[in-house]
């Protein structure tokens, strides 16, 4: 079952589209952090880590932002991210086994990250986590914060967490523990890449500390480095110049930081992994993208949402009318009624059924 599973996951998460998957047991994880942030499953359950390499952002993120079209821009909180959930929750869906996944950005009702994927990119063999308590010299001072950095031996900085996904009906108690990959191999190195992703982070100089073999694309750094705020309007002009230039998705080559341009049909690419499920495939129901019938259906759904609205608060108001207004006239009308009644009652005498 582990085998099958595992298949599947390599199947679906595969270096064609962008991912990579790690499995990893609970119990790897359970021993490396606190209590708080434990997983309330077996010792021996299998979980798999998925990460994105830099090719996911042309070769699954764009496609689906396109198909989506515009309109869909302003509905959706962080694209990347919805892109994610759905591409994820279509994997989870087709399984026959439970599976619970925990994506990256998930947290507790108490703000606390359910899982903590740096560790579980070391503990993985994914990625290796480098430390200020790994040091024999720290060279910072005690009350100033330096967070670890986690890079992929291939990938350096140029990667991301995606997700946790955990099989709790399915135990592999041999699964043989991997070693992260240490290429910072002295603490001068390690110390130059803390500092570089502590206090230069926005320079991106921490991501090549190390070899690498594939960075993100033009766009997709200049899509990191752009304020969240502002990442919608990028995407937008982007879209609007693929429109406009006729340049349809494309699978780039990433190699030398080139990139080929030909079709790419992820709905068709999916549907060929995943025969039965072609009815719930990622990229259906694409929306229309001319922009004027966006607009006019926008503006249709904006009109029903104000008269449902209205009306509400009309119903509102003659409920409110009635219970401050006209229930305690009737109350009244009522009670004199009652008092009438009871006076001429009393002002009558009670027949004898005696004679």
């Amino acid at each position: 079952m582990s085998e099958t599973i595992l298949q599947r996951c390599h199947q679906y998460f595969s270096a064609e589209v962008g991912f990579e998957c790690y499995p990893f047991k609970v119990e790897w994880y359970n021993e490396t952090v606190g209590p708080p942030f434990h997983l309330a499953y077996d010792a021996d359950v299998l979980a798999v880590l998925v990460i994105n390499t830099p090719k996911m952002f042309t070769r699954l993120f764009w496609p689906w932002l396109r198909n989506r079209g515009l309109g869909s821009l302003d509905e959706i909180r962080d694209p990347i991210d919805s892109c994610m959930t759905q591409f994820i929750q279509q994997f989870v869906q087709s399984l026959n086994s439970k599976c619970i996944a925990v994506q990256d950005f998930e947290m507790t009702p108490t703000r606390r990250a359910k899982v903590l994927m740096n560790v579980v990119g070391h503990i993985s063999g994914a990625t290796c986590y480098y430390q200020r308590s790994d040091l024999a010299y720290d060279p910072w001072d005690q009350s100033k914060r330096i967070a670890g950095l986690t890079l992929h031996p291939n990938y350096g900085g140029w990667f991301a967490y995606r997700a946790v996904l955990i099989f709790p009906d399915i135990l592999v108690p041999c699964l043989a523990r991997p070693q992260a990959a240490r290429l910072l191999d002295t603490d001068e190195k390690v110390i130059d890449a803390l500092q570089k992703y502590n206090f230069s982070w926005k320079t991106a100089a921490y991501r090549d500390v190390q070899p690498v073999t594939e960075r993100y694309d033009d766009r997709q750094r200049e899509y990191f480095s752009t304020e969240p705020s502002k990442r919608r309007a990028l995407l937008k002009q982007w879209v609007d110049e693929d429109l406009r230039n006729n340049v349809a998705p494309h699978i780039g080559d990433h190699q030398n930081n080139k990139c080929v341009s030909r079709e790419w049909n992820c709905k068709n690419f999916i549907s060929s992994k995943f025969p039965s499920q072609n009815k719930r495939m990622l990229f259906n129901n694409p929306r229309s993208r001319h922009l004027l019938l966006d607009k006019i259906h926008k503006s249709a759904v904006n009109v029903l949402a104000g008269t449902s609205v209205l009306l509400g608060i009309f119903l509102s108001y003659q409920l409110y009318d009635f219970w401050t207004r006209v229930k305690p006239r009737v109350q009244a009308e009522l009670s004199l009624a009652e008092e009438q009644f009871l006076k001429e009652a009393a002002g009558k005498a009670p027949e004898d059924s005696f004679d």
